[in-house]
């Protein structure tokens, strides 16, 4: 799949504007706890994390394939994430990300690998706040942009 930005809608373009916003919202939120003497994973853990179950609050589904069908809905955020879901089963789910409007900010602002890396695993505790509200799912990320690999998955599994 190949993920071009002038393939995107004008209301795509500002989602993934709106992502890059994102993007350096949380490297500033890292930036400043530093600079504060805060842990920056303790705050993160907090503010990312809940934010990502407040977006999933009220969405239907337990198991790990109604979490990724949620994920690559086709829409604004699969387009520009370049979503796909590769596995859906009741106990298995994969999703493949192809693009991240994060990760391509970070690198905008001149960030080295080992930042983005950082900043991407942080990140990642939105997405295990979405993950929170489907009782049954234990999400992974085997594999992310943040930490050089070509795609981001998601991988839903039951839990044990």
């Amino acid at each position: 799949m190949c993920w071009l930005f002038e393939n995107l809608s004008d209301m795509e373009k500002g989602f993934e504007m709106g992502t890059y916003s994102r993007a350096d919202l949380i490297y500033r939120i890292v930036e400043g706890a530093k600079k504060l003497g805060l842990d920056p994973d303790q705050l993160t853990d907090t503010i990312l994390f809940d934010m990502g179950a407040a977006g999933t609050a009220n969405v239907p589904g337990d198991d790990p394939d109604d979490f990724i069908r949620f994920m690559t809905t086709p829409g604004v955020g699969a387009n520009v994430y370049g979503m796909e879901a590769i596995k859906l089963e009741k106990d298995h789910a994969v999703a493949h990300f192809h693009h991240c409007p994060l990760v391509a900010k970070w690198k905008q602002l001149g960030l080295d690998p080992e930042q983005i890396n950082y900043l991407c695993i942080i990140a990642n505790k939105a997405d295990l706040g979405r993950a929170s509200n489907f009782k049954n799912v234990e999400l992974t990320f085997p594999k992310r942009m943040g930490a050089g690999d070509e795609y981001c998955e998601l991988n839903a599994k039951r839990k044990e």
